[in-house]
């Protein structure tokens, strides 16, 4: 999704992802990223798939600008 930041260096920002429903915490560890195809975007990756579902992965994130 979005970051919404200003900022769009993906060397500048630093993604925290904390995996809040079971099926994600299942799968993790998991690392948010800067999208290479998009810098105005982070992506999840997780260490395995996540269970198929809809809806069952939920995560927290926050992306912030560093100097």
């Amino acid at each position: 999704g979005a970051h919404g930041l200003v900022v769009t260096d993906p060397s500048k920002i630093v993604v925290k992802v904390t995996p809040v429903s079971q099926d994600a915490i299942n799968a993790s560890p998991c690392v948010g990223y800067v999208d290479p195809a998009d810098n105005t975007k982070i992506r999840v990756k997780f260490a395995s798939a996540p269970a198929s579902g809809t809806g069952n992965v939920k995560i927290t994130w926050e992306a912030q600008v560093i100097s």
